[in-house]
């Protein structure tokens, strides 16, 4: 057990979430220097067309009510033009779709999205949005985006070609920014009732954003898929709460303090749906926050869950899951855990650190894990660095050889009189930065280690051979 140093940690976290809210920003909104005259170019959005996959709309509808979803692409290989037309080839590209049902018509929807200059009035941080060019399916769009967080407040310019398809979907090609490239996707599915299921595929270079942000990729590879799923996902956010406004009567939203936290559970959900979608690629589930009594204290939770399709089965796959001291072999952040037998359950002690460069954040805390049936392990804080900490593991089998694994949690840190407390709980989107970006960890690192062990097969992490390299330079120098 320890007793953590919260003011040098805190001072730790607020770098940490500078940086990574600075990437998410970044790559959602695309930053540029000054713009030049640029002319609509001719391209074939890269990026993949939910439409072509063959899904039940309405099965989708059903599992995508109430929570958001995201889809996170398999790598490809993808080409765009620059703004003269030549063509940009990048390898092992990978984009993220953000699904949800949204109130209202199919057409209705459609002309919010390609309301260009009315961004201003419901896309985060957008403080301008001007037409600088319109010619037949192309319309250009300069922005400025007002970033500002504690120690950060600036403005970020940047132009993008909105193309209407002939299919009716909406593409986006970035034609100056900080980046090499980017491009993303709209779609649009009528639905009963009056309702949309609205799709946003989205897809940025991230490594080309500069030195700051090159230096987190490359310290935390994760990275890369946590930000464009942050991006996807609040673009789809800002357009559901535009519709929820614009109702006549506004449902009020529920103050009711649940008198525990309820992790979601995916035993009765369609699982036929989950493993085609898992196939595609990692799943996630985003759920709106709710109120509940934590220690005593009302504390608002935002339930993130990611899962993926395990080679395996049922039995093997949860074992390996839940041998957490194994965890440092494939887990980078991972230093350390040790773990004690509680009655029927068990205690681990946690420890993390992250590493961007120059800044090292050293996390630690402990997590109380009991089983709520056969296949959901629970677990919630019992002491550490972070206020709140509620989640759980869960395992469904969809064949004799294949397993859905589960990572759900929901983190949130309580008023402190410590400026550097109210400093972090600041940062944009706090809970789902914190879901998002540990729940993509932990499956980018654990589905390949698992199935290497299943085979047994000798698994050695990208990052461990990297090190290893760099260890035998060192050595000839």
């Amino acid at each position: 057990m320890f007793i953590a140093n919260k003011v040098s940690l805190m001072r730790r976290l607020t770098s940490f979430f500078i940086i990574l809210s600075g990437l998410v920003c970044w790559v959602l909104f695309l930053p540029s220097l000054a713009r030049s005259e640029v002319d609509a170019v001719q391209w074939r959005n890269p990026v993949p067309r939910i439409q072509e996959l063959g899904l039940d709309w309405q099965a989708l509808q059903q599992l995508v009510s109430g929570r958001m979803m995201l889809l996170v692409h398999a790598p490809s290989d993808y080409e765009i033009p620059d703004k003269q037309g030549k063509i940009l080839a990048f390898k092992a590209a990978q984009s993220v779709t953000a699904f949800a049902v949204i109130d209202g018509h199919v057409d209705k929807v459609k002309q919010v999205v390609s309301n260009y200059e009315r961004y201003v009035d419901f896309m985060p941080r957008t403080t301008s949005a001007n037409i600088v060019q319109e010619s037949g399916r192309h319309t250009l769009v300069s922005y400025v985006l007002n970033f500002e967080i504690p120690l950060i407040n600036l403005d970020i310019k940047y132009l993008l070609q909105h193309t209407e398809e002939s299919n009716g979907d909406l593409s986006v090609l970035m034609l100056e920014g900080d980046m090499k490239g980017g491009a993303s996707r709209w779609e649009f599915i009528a639905l009963g009732n009056n309702k949309t299921l609205l799709m946003y595929t989205n897809w940025n270079d991230i490594e080309s954003v500069g030195m700051v942000f090159r230096t987190v990729v490359k310290a935390q590879p994760e990275m890369k898929l946590t930000s464009p799923a942050l991006s996807a996902a609040l673009a789809v956010e800002a357009i559901q709460e535009y519709f929820t406004q614009q109702v006549e009567v506004i449902v009020k939203v529920d103050d009711e303090v649940a008198s525990a936290p309820i992790v979601p559970s995916y035993q009765a959900d369609n699982i036929t749906l989950l493993s085609t979608l898992s196939r595609i690629g990692k799943v996630l589930f985003i759920y709106p926050p709710k109120k509940v009594l934590v220690d005593e204290k009302v504390t608002e939770l935002m339930f993130v869950t990611v899962l993926g399709v395990v080679d395996g089965d049922l039995q093997a796959v949860k074992t390996l899951s839940t041998e957490f001291d194994r965890y440092p072999e494939y887990f980078r952040q991972v230093t350390r855990v040790k773990e004690f037998d509680v009655g029927q359950g068990r205690e681990v002690d946690w420890h993390f650190r992250f590493g961007f460069g120059i800044i090292s954040i050293p996390i630690r805390y402990s997590l109380a894990y009991h089983w709520q049936g056969e296949h959901q392990l629970l677990f919630h804080r019992i002491a550490g660095d972070i206020d709140c900490i509620v989640g759980g593991l869960e395992w469904v089998a969809t064949d004799e050889s294949s397993t859905l694994s589960f990572y759900t949690s929901a983190i949130a840190l309580n008023d402190s009189s410590n400026w550097i407390m109210k400093v972090v709980k600041q940062m944009p989107k706090l809970a789902m930065i914190g879901g998002v970006s540990y729940g993509l960890m932990v499956l980018e690192t654990q589905i390949p280690w698992t199935e290497a062990m299943i085979k047994g097969e000798q698994y050695r992490p990208a990052w461990k051979r990297d090190k290893r390299r760099r260890g035998k330079r060192r050595g000839r120098r």
